[in-house]
This record gives C-alpha cells, sequence and structure tokens, in this order.
C-alpha cells in the first residue's frame, strides 16, 4: 500500500477514447492522480502495441516534469523480451533456416533486426514461408489449440520451424508472450498498477497474459483503447475482446471531445461505420472546437481527377497544401499502392516522410540517417548533400563555413577519385579528425585545382552532380531533386507531406488528409463477403479518414476493387 493515500481505484477500467479525444492526455493525468496519491512511479506498468505510441505516453508524461523509471513504458513485446533476460531471437538465423528449408525460405522482412516494437504491415510478405509464418503465428495469437488448426500445411511448417528454433536456441515474438503467460506471474516490476493503451489491436494471447494474469495482482488496470480503430486483424487483433470485456457501468470512461476532426469529417466517418460496420452502436463525440468554442465544420472534397494509379492530380493538391504550411497526409490500403504517389513525389522533388515507420527507408528518403550510431556508411544523401553545400551561405545563411573533416568524410565518398582527387586522398581524408577544418594547402594537395575551384570556390551542385559515382546516384539524385526545386530548408526541415498506409498512421493527424480507395484482391474478396468479412477494412478507412483536422480529399478509384467512400455515403 502506498505511504499516504488511496486511489479509491480498484479492478479493470475502460476508457475509450474516439479519433482526437487525447487517450494520451487522459492516461498522463491518471499518472499525476496516482502519484498524487503517494504512489511511486515505479509502481507503474505503462505499455502499449507499437513504441511510436509508447514513446508518446512517455513524452507526454516527461512533459508535465515526471520522470519514469527505465523499463516503466514500453511495448508488451519489449516488456516480455527483457523480462526473459533478452532471449536470442531468430532474425539473424533466417540464412540458415532458408538453406535448411528452401521450400519455407522466408523474405527480406525477416533479415536483420526487425523491430521488436513495430507491427509489420499485412501485406509485406514476399514468400510462401512469410504466408504460413504470418498464419502460425495468426493462430497462436488466437491461442487457438494444435489440434484446431485448420490448415495441415501450417501444421508441418510449425513442426520443422520449432524444431529448428530448438537447435539452435531462438525463439520468436509469438514465444516471448507465451513464455511469459507459462513462466512470469507478475508484470515487469511488479507493479500496482498498468496501464495499457491501444488495447483495441491486442490479441487474445496478449489479453491472456496481461488482463487475465499480470492485472491479477494489481489494484487496478486501465484499459484504453478505440474499438472501431483496431487495425491488425493479421496479428490477431480483435475488438470484441474490448466491446465483450465485462466491467461495472462506472468503470466504463468515454471521452466525448476531439481536439482534432472537425464536424463534416466525424459526420462522414459516423455514418460510414452506421452503414457498413456489424459492431455498429450509436457513439456520441464533440468534433474539434475553435478558438470561440463553435464547432469547426472543416471541408470534404470528392476529387473529379487523380487515383493512385494517376497521381500528379493529388500532388497538386497536396503540394498547394504544403506550400501554403499545411500538413497533408497521402493514405492508401496497401503499401503497393504507394509506389506510384512516391514515384511522383521524387520526380517533383516534393520532401515526404513517416514519423511513425521510420524503419522504412522508402517513407523516410531524407532523413534516414544513421549517422548518430557511427555508422559513417549510412549517411543519408540529404545529409552528404548539405555537407558538400556546407560553403554555400544560400543553402546555410550564418551556419555556412569551410569544409570540417566530417563534412569532407560525408562528401567524398560520392565522387569519383580520377581527374578529382590525388592518390590517398580519400584515405586521408577519413582519417581526419571530424571536428578539424582542413587549410587550403590540404585540399590543394588532396584535390585537382579545377575540382577545388568548382567544389570549393563555386561550390556548383552540377559538377557534383556531373562526378557522382554509379553506386551512389540512387541515394542523391532525390535530395538533389528535392534542393533544386525547394532549397536547402526542405532538406533540413521536417517534410509536411506524409505517405503511408491507413495503419501506418494510427494516432497521427495532418491538416489535409488525402484517401485513395482502393483495396487489395484479398481485401475485395473479404469486402464482398458477409458483413464481418467487411469489418477490418470498415475500420481502416474509418481511421484514415479521423486523421483529418480540417480537409478530406477523397481520390478517384483507380480500379474496379474500391469501397465505396465517394457518392454512396
Amino acid at each position: 500500500m502506498p505511504s499516504k493515500t488511496s486511489s479509491g481505484l480498484c479492478g479493470t477500467y475502460h476508457i475509450w477514447g474516439p479519433p482526437g479525444t487525447g487517450k494520451t492526455t487522459a492516461l498522463r493525468k491518471l499518472v499525476e492522480r496516482l502519484l498524487s496519491d503517494g504512489y511511486e512511479p515505479s509502481s507503474l506498468f505503462i505499455t502499449s502495441l507499437t513504441r511510436a505510441a509508447a514513446t508518446e505516453i512517455a513524452k507526454e508524461i516527461l512533459r508535465v516534469g515526471i520522470t519514469l523509471p527505465r523499463g516503466t513504458v514500453g511495448t508488451l513485446h519489449a516488456a516480455c523480451f527483457h523480462t526473459l533476460d533478452e532471449p536470442e531471437l531468430y532474425m539473424k538465423h533466417v540464412p540458415d533456416w532458408n538453406e535448411r528449408h528452401p521450400e519455407y525460405a522466408l523474405g527480406h522482412s525477416h533479415h536483420g533486426k526487425r523491430s521488436l516494437d513495430e507491427p509489420e504491415e499485412g501485406d509485406a510478405r514476399e514468400t510462401r514461408g512469410d504466408d504460413l509464418l504470418a498464419v502460425y503465428n495468426l493462430y497462436r495469437a488466437w491461442c487457438l489449440p494444435r489440434d484446431h488448426w485448420p490448415s495441415a500445411l501450417v501444421s508441418a511448417f510449425a513442426d520443422d520451424w520449432e524444431t529448428w528454433k530448438t537447435e539452435i536456441d531462438v525463439c520468436d515474438f509469438s514465444d516471448l508472450l507465451e513464455r511469459c503467460l507459462r513462466d512470469v506471474e507478475r508484470a515487469p516490476g511488479d507493479p500496482k498498477f498498468i496501464l495499457a493503451d491501444e488495447a483495441q489491436d491486442y490479441s487474445e494471447l496478449a489479453r491472456r497474459l496481461l488482463l487475465k494474469k499480470w492485472a491479477r495482482h494489481a489494484e487496478a488496470t486501465f484499459i484504453s483503447a478505440d474499438p472501431w480503430q483496431a487495425l491488425y486483424v493479421w496479428a490477431g487483433a480483435n475488438p470484441r475482446l474490448f466491446l465483450d470485456h465485462p466491467v461495472p457501468d462506472d468503470h466504463r470512461w468515454m471521452l466525448r471531445q476531439s481536439y482534432r476532426v472537425p464536424a463534416c469529417v466525424r459526420d462522414m466517418a459516423l455514418t460510414w461505420m452506421q452503414q457498413e460496420y456489424s459492431l455498429w452502436e450509436p457513439l456520441d463525440y464533440q468534433p474539434r472546437h475553435d478558438a470561440t468554442g463553435g464547432p469547426v465544420n472543416g471541408e470534404i472534397v470528392s476529387l473529379p481527377y487523380g487515383s493512385y494509379l494517376d497521381p500528379d492530380p493529388l500532388l497538386d493538391h497536396a503540394e498547394a497544401a504544403a506550400d501554403a504550411g499545411h500538413t497533408v497526409m497521402l493514405l492508401a490500403a496497401c503499401s503497393y499502392q504507394l509506389d506510384p504517389l512516391k514515384r511522383a513525389l521524387r520526380a517533383r522533388g516534393l520532401p515526404f516522410h513517416n514519423p511513425w515507420r521510420r524503419k522504412r527507408r522508402d517513407w523516410n528518403p531524407l532523413h534516414m540517417d544513421a549517422s548518430r550510431n557511427g555508422d559513417a556508411k549510412a549517411i543519408g544523401g540529404a545529409a552528404r548533400l548539405l555537407a558538400y553545400k556546407r560553403p554555400d551561405r544560400e543553402a546555410w545563411g550564418d551556419q555556412a563555413g569551410p569544409w570540417t573533416g566530417r563534412d569532407l568524410q560525408a562528401w567524398v565518398e560520392c565522387v569519383a577519385v580520377e581527374g578529382i582527387m590525388s592518390r590517398g586522398a580519400k584515405e586521408a581524408i577519413k582519417a581526419l579528425d571530424p571536428s578539424i577544418v582542413p587549410d587550403l594547402d590540404a585540399l590543394g594537395e588532396w584535390f585537382a585545382a579545377e575540382a577545388l575551384g568548382a567544389a570549393l570556390l563555386r561550390n556548383d551542385l552540377s559538377w557534383f552532380e556531373a562526378h557522382l559515382l554509379g553506386s551512389q546516384r540512387p541515394l542523391l539524385e532525390y535530395p538533389i531533386a528535392v534542393y533544386k526545386h525547394r532549397g536547402a530548408a526542405a532538406l533540413k526541415n521536417e517534410p509536411k507531406i506524409t505517405l503511408g498506409t491507413g495503419h501506418s498512421v494510427k494516432g497521427g493527424e495532418s491538416d489535409t488528409v488525402i484517401i485513395c480507395p482502393d483495396i487489395s484482391r484479398a481485401g475485395y474478396r473479404e469486402w464482398m463477403g458477409s458483413a464481418e468479412d467487411r469489418d477490418a477494412t470498415v475500420r481502416l478507412f474509418y481511421t484514415a479518414m479521423t486523421r483529418a483536422r480540417d480537409t478530406l480529399l477523397l481520390a478517384r478509384p483507380a480500379t474496379a476493387r474500391h469501397v465505396p467512400l465517394v457518392g454512396e455515403i
């Protein structure tokens, strides 16, 4: 018990937060209340499905001056990983698996350092092995007994997979939860209070661990969710786990004021859910208000032109909004549908990113810069170009100056040696102290006079571009296009345009949202099925719509496989 007073809270509580109603703020206020009642920060365990969501909670708590002990906030998988003393994970051993079982070979998404904290996109599968592993993990997420598995092929895969893991002593992500469910009686730190965010995307396996086992030993457990935004069905998410979880009426807390969604977007989103969702029940929450306290109406526009296969009209709107200082989201149901948009953005030199999926290099082509980890080869193209432009006052203003060792190390790797640099110059530059500023005598020893004049005296971008190594062109072409169209500031500042799937931006918001209504073949089969089959797609587009703060633009369908967002709502 705490040393001073009791919170008066016990049992399980539900916090239902519709889009933009401040679930993270509600959790922060709950933490403040518990600490003011005399509980120590170490008495809390705060968890979420993704690292992005967990980080947002931690930032919100830190913003009011509360510092939580290490390990208090994190994803459920990461908490299990550390609780189990960080067992060896399977990813770096995938080449061995692929060699032993070529019939079940896994694709590139399983190689290297796959994140504990971010669910993979549902369409990020490359091979038959990827499909079988996904279904195998889905059965486990459902806690489906082995003798009830409907696929003999998945059972055969599972036998080989489990034998291989045992032989080399590795585990997969589902093992982390299963082992904790079997062996770990209490949540990390033996907390008095458990706060679970994004709980609509928890699987049955996660529910059993967190809410049936670990919650038994806590004074109170708080489950924050919006079941209408349950998206990770391929990972076992089931909104009924929240909707059907029995709690007393006075333990159900509904957040009813959105600080994001304007009135017309809220109305369209609720109409969409009422017409299409099998789990519909009336839901009342207020739209965003303006400074006078009145509702912000917002705007919805059905675009006459533009689709994911005809992206230029969509980019016209995105570019105009970004130029006016507004943030923009370009959203599709599947990652492959983003490829034409991505190519068109690059061709126009328009900066874009996805801050909720930093590990997707193709969605973050400007700011994937791993040099902070000490890996010079991982410096992004934008950073290399800006290093070359360091002497240019137009690019750097008051920060312009002579190249440092760090600047030279960044850009000389990108250009050819012949006719430009003396023998051994690159090695000498690599050996420089990054903080020193080489004098002109040293530069004259390393660079041919003509090259030095073009690079240093004129800081000629066309010279730099003409002498790029072929291997470096893919890295530099897009940053150079951005620089030419938008200037150096566009390479330094956070892009106004976000590119992503509806899944990837859950929790985010933007002034303008552009939605492409097309779905995959598999998604269309579900859409043409039963009402329950359609539910995952309905929730996906509800989530996408409700990212908008002001304007929602509905693109034209590119194919017959689309949902009826235009003209039928």
